[in-house]
């Protein structure tokens, strides 16, 4: 096996395991908290908060604002907001490694992504296909040295749409409703998971080919937490990265070897934190349109084939309150289909209410969520499927 990467040798001390390992056993108490960004409760009460980070209650507070600014800019274009071109190609990424069989209950719900969008490009992505792929040294390097092929997937993952663009769904995602309306207006999509904390899961999202967010993550994965997240990182976390780097202490408080540990390190809690500080710290964000079809303002940056010309602005970036793509709690996931679809009628009915039309930018573009489903399959757990995607 290739040497370790040094990324790869810490991740941040004893408070990043507390949460870890919490995080691997964590369900939502409540399928409608935090289901709705227009939610009159500012803040979900029965959430775990400082999972992923101290900073999660400022995030959230940060998406609710994001979210009120593309329901009011929905409101004020109304259907002349889609751009021409889509902001993200139609593409349809999934990713399936290691040497099990793909479950069928996990085929048939990748059935429902070409069933919905029956125009796209569709493509899955194997073992076979890493050649292909063409991963860049670092990424390359990262998963030679993976322990899992879950911890490959989200390497490969998030390599796959920044060179390619389109959409990345896990196999055990169920597509509801064709996605066009949100490719057409951003240029970056994903949305807020249902695990009863503050965590945007890298199941499902979006981009544009060389987007500055996907490049930002591909710049960190595996990445300690500590080295890159400043002020959003917890002080014990903080402190014991330091007398690790120091080393003061002799030893190593990187997450122990285990099937759980890339949770942190390339996987939800991962994808969280560099959405979330790459949304204020990557660079190429300083140009994010208010709406699809505007340009930078003065001072912004210009394109040199162009002289002084303004660069086209960036479509907007928009994160997805849970009723969109998480409407299943992952406490449901041993649930039978039926129950699980009561579940997620249930959360579609609180969001119903919870959403007034006005403070919706779906439905002021004509759509009901939710678009999909993850279903909590853990195809990630070798105990359970032995492959990953």
């Amino acid at each position: 096996m290739p040497a370790r990467p040094a990324g790869r040798v810490a991740h941040g001390g004893i408070a990043l395991l507390c949460g870890l390992f919490g995080r691997s056993l964590l369900v939502g108490s409540d399928p409608a908290a935090g289901m709705s960004f227009t939610d009159e409760q500012a803040l979900p009460s029965s959430w775990r908060w400082e999972l992923w980070s101290p900073s999660d209650k400022a995030w959230y507070a940060a998406l609710r604002e994001r979210w009120s600014s593309v329901a009011a800019s929905a409101a004020a274009a109304a259907g002349a907001e889609a751009l021409r071109e889509p902001a993200i190609p139609a593409k349809i990424h999934q990713v399936w490694l290691g040497s099990k069989e793909i479950p069928e209950h996990c085929r048939e719900m990748m059935a429902t992504w070409s069933e919905k969008h029956p125009t796209w490009e569709y493509r899955l992505w194997t073992d076979v296909d890493l050649p292909e792929a063409g991963l860049p040294p670092r990424l390359a390097d990262l998963f030679a040295c993976a322990e899992n092929p879950a911890e490959k997937s989200d390497v490969l993952r998030l390599w796959l749409v920044l060179k390619y663009g389109g959409l990345y769904a896990d196999v055990d995602f169920e597509c509801f409703r064709p996605v066009d309306v949100l490719l057409q207006r951003f240029s970056f999509v994903t949305g807020l998971s249902n695990v009863g904390a503050f965590e945007l899961n890298n199941g499902l999202f979006a981009a544009s080919p060389g987007h500055p967010l996907l490049q930002y993550m591909c710049d960190h994965v595996s990445e300690p937490w500590a080295a890159w997240g400043a002020a959003d990182v917890a002080q014990g976390e903080a402190v014991a990265f330091q007398l690790q780097r120091s080393g003061m202490l002799g030893l190593d408080f990187g997450p122990p070897a285990g099937r759980a540990a890339f949770l942190a390190t390339t996987g939800p809690g991962f994808f969280t934190r560099a959405v979330m500080r790459g949304l204020t710290h990557a660079p190429g964000l300083e140009c994010v349109a208010a709406h699809p079809g505007t340009a930078c303002g003065a001072g912004a940056p210009t394109d040199a084939a162009d002289g002084d010309a303004p660069k086209p602005a960036l479509a907007p970036v928009i994160i997805c309150p849970a009723a969109v793509f998480y409407p299943l709690p992952n406490s449901g996931r041993s649930l039978p289909r039926e129950a699980k679809l009561a579940l997620i009628h249930k959360s579609q009915a609180y969001e119903a209410e919870a959403g007034a039309e006005a403070s919706n930018p779906l439905r002021l573009w004509g759509i009901e969520p939710p678009l999909a489903a993850h279903h909590w399959c853990r195809t990630w757990d070798p105990d359970l499927t032995g492959g990953s995607g």
